[in-house]
């Protein structure tokens, strides 16, 4: 079935696409201007780079990132000089302020026999050769043209929940590259929530979560930032979401109301220990991010309830007069943190939660939000453009498009992202003008409500082509395709961000995955397919046809010992359920189970051995009789038979060289114990060489001619009885 939709894409889509390339360059974003001129330039390895005479020292640093980039596509990088004169082959750059449209982050790029670029800055650079590698992944013959690049938006951000799930320092090293490659400028890191604060301490360590971030590590991670001319802004959640800084306090700090019932992940402002401890904490980390943000937060605090919390009201008619409302406490507190970040010169950014609910309710409040404070516009019925209105600058967070949470299929809309999204179109339509300077541009959102419902590993490629959509739409350049079906396949020649790499298995160790599988209905369904019900994404589900028996059959390659097994259901959990476990697809041990009433089902110590699994699903209500599945994952060992036989790491095989020219030698070595049969697929699935080692000849290096195949990017995958292994390798010619 995958076959077949691939050769679809390639038969019907990819032509489209091409035919769009003739008009203009494919990058990601797409390039704001581009005019064709005769002739091309050719991309080698013996091509100098040229940085002019003046602007050497400053663009030095970025020119080195490039050519770190081409070494770790192409295994070569080019020499760099300083001059005036480029010539044939020369990729030239230089720093000019003659152009009002480029901004502080735009480019133009002259390609004829050699290249000239030309920016105001050395963002504007640096992000030209984001451009170049691009059109150098795709071909290293690029046609000649005149390129005029800049962002419509300011603000191109990604911000991750590192307060509820804990990512690695190489998960978010890889997404600030990837970051930079779409050219989006800005990385929102949500530090703390009610169960962890991710930072290291001086002050008070007790409030730092088990696993967290040390100060070395947030400086070394901004010195890459930097380096790929990304910002950090760090938001750590105030007066809510506190839970995690409030451990060690509650009896004294957290919020209390008129019946004595406490609230332990909120914070009393009208308590003036409060607000030093909350100072206290801003300043011990705003110095340590270089962002010219602090993000506050400032949602889902107490809003509605008032009256519940007499403290408020006091607070506010104490300080500001008898006509003040309650919510005049929060506005206070909100303005009184501004002025502690505005005397680091920085700027506090805020969600609209407390703007939306005066708005909504009309409340005459005394106390006005300083609006130097940008504000961030995720949900509620008052309109965006009233915060414009009221003199804030605003960036668009909406839930209902920019919002990814675990496990819960809120993925982001991908779709309306590519075809309907601009970065003016809010929250059930609510727009604000297109072009409007108060707008600072949009922001997606990955939200860990359930951490441990994914992996990193599987976050990273559910979201990698939504950013790419959003990117694109953000950068404001022209669509090459109508559809984010064709988009896709940009996508996957684009690919990755240069020096990132993404786990093969989203969810490690998970023998069900990408294997094949058959259900007794439905198999043909392009909208909810089988395929789904192991592609590793808990955000793609699997829907049966209208019917009480059910089948899915998976067959698992090898044999193998299972431990354990893991469904997760989207509804509909069936009222009877048993698996099958056999080794050879006729002979089946069946394991029953009552019924299941839960979304995640698992079992564990097993000590099944098999090749084939079968699950059967029962419902004895005709209403519920539609089944439907995220995800079946199986875990377990290659089983090698009942001898002490040891099973080799294959992982130590080597293939080289890479980037290959006519040849690719595979170095099985000692590891080569049965047939090994190799295969090898170009970057749209067709299968571009096949065959098998016969390890009787003891042979230690396979030579692969690869003369017949052009330059790109390849797969090469690697199998026998014992031994699955998966490698990606560059061709260069």
């Amino acid at each position: 079935m995958r076959k077949k939709i691939l050769c679809l894409f390639i038969l019907i889509i990819l032509p489209n696409i091409l035919k769009s390339a003739q008009n203009q360059p494919i990058t990601i974003p797409s390039l704001r201007q581009w005019i064709r001129t005769d002739g091309n330039y050719n991309f080698r390895k013996y091509n100098r780079i040229i940085i002019s005479e003046n602007d050497y020292d400053d663009l030095i640093d970025d020119i080195r990132t490039f050519n770190e980039d081409l070494l770790s596509m192409y295994g070569f990088e080019l020499i760099v000089l300083n001059g005036s004169k480029p010539i044939n082959g020369d990729i030239y750059f230089t720093i000019k302020d003659n152009d009002a449209d480029l901004g502080d982050e735009g480019y133009t790029m002259s390609i004829t026999d050699h290249i000239v670029i030309i920016a105001p800055t050395k963002k504007g650079i640096f992000y030209a050769t984001r451009t170049l590698l691009q059109l150098f992944k795709l071909n290293n013959t690029i046609p000649s043209g005149f390129i005029k690049d800049f962002p419509d938006r300011k603000e191109r951000a990604l911000q991750v929940d590192n307060g509820r799930k804990y990512f690695s320092i190489s998960w978010l090293e890889n997404h600030i590259k990837e970051l930079s490659y779409l050219k989006m400028n800005y990385f929102y890191f949500y530090l703390s929530d009610n169960y962890d604060f991710r930072l290291e301490s001086s002050t008070d360590p007790m409030i730092s979560s088990k696993q967290h971030y040390t100060k070395q590590e947030i400086r070394d991670l901004i010195k890459l930032a930097n380096k790929y001319h990304v910002k950090i802004v760090p938001v750590i959640d105030m007066p809510a979401h506190m839970g995690a800084l409030l451990i060690n306090q509650r009896d004294t700090l957290c919020l209390k109301n008129k019946y004595g019932q406490v609230h332990h992940s909120k914070i009393d402002i009208t308590l003036d220990t409060a607000r030093k401890f909350i100072k206290k904490i801003i300043e011990e980390y705003i110095e340590l991010f270089d962002s010219p943000y602090w993000h506050l937060g400032a949602d889902e605090y107490i809003y509605t309830e008032l009256d519940e919390f007499p403290q408020f009201l006091n607070y506010a008619q104490k300080h500001y007069g008898n006509d003040a409302i309650a919510l005049d406490a929060y506005f206070d507190f909100i303005n009184w943190a501004n002025k502690i970040v505005r005397s680091y010169g920085k700027t506090l950014r805020i969600y609209n939660d407390c703007i939306r609910i005066k708005n909504n309710y009309k409340l005459q409040n005394k106390v006005k939000i300083d609006t130097n404070i940008i504000v961030d516009y995720w949900e509620g019925k008052d309109m965006p453009n009233e915060l414009i209105e009221e003199g804030f600058y605003i960036c668009n967070s909406a839930i209902n498009f920019l919002y990814y949470i675990l496990g819960s299929g809120w993925t982001g809309y991908n779709e309306f992202l590519y075809e309907k999204f601009l970065p003016n179109i809010y929250n059930e339509n609510r727009k604000v003008p297109l072009d409007h300077k108060q707008n600072l541009g949009a922001r997606f959102h990955i939200w860990c409500d359930s951490p441990n419902m994914e992996t990193e590993g599987h976050i990273a490629n559910e979201i990698r082509n939504t950013l790419r959509a959003f990117s694109t739409k953000l950068w404001g350049g022209p669509l090459l395709v109508d559809t984010y079906s064709e988009f896709k396949v940009i996508c996957d020649n684009i690919g990755l961000a240069p020096q990132v790499n993404f786990p093969t298995n989203p969810i490690p160790d998970n023998l069900c995955w990408k294997k094949k599988i058959w259900t007794s209905s439905n198999s043909n369904d392009l909208i909810n397919p089988a395929y789904n019900i192991n592609d590793a994404s808990y955000n793609t589900c699997w829907n049966s046809k209208s019917n009480n028996n059910e089948w899915i059959i998976i067959d698992l390659d090898s044999l193998y010992k299972i431990d354990s097994l893991k469904f997760v259901f989207m509804k509909n959990y069936p009222k009877e359920f048993s698996i099958s476990f056999s080794k050879d697809s006729l002979e089946w041990e069946e394991l029953p189970f009552s019924e299941i009433n839960k979304k995640i089902f698992e079992i564990k110590n097993l000590t099944a051995i098999a090749k084939y699994l079968k699950i059967d699903l029962k419902s004895t209500n005709e209403l519920d009789s539609v089944f439907a599945i995220w995800e079946i994952e199986a875990y377990g060992k290659l089983y090698l038979g009942d001898s002490n036989v040891e099973q080799h790491n294959y992982n130590k095989i080597k293939i080289s060289p890479n980037p290959a020219y006519t040849y690719i030698d595979l170095d099985v070595n000692d590891y080569c114990i049965d047939d090994i049969e190799i295969n090898i697929f170009d970057i749209y699935g067709n299968q571009r060489y096949s065959n098998k080692i016969n390890c009787a000849k003891n042979l230690s290096v396979e030579r692969i001619n690869i003369q017949n195949l052009e330059q790109g990017v390849y797969s090469i995958f690697i199998k026998s009885d014992y031994l699955q292994k998966y490698q990606k390798f560059v061709i260069m010619k």
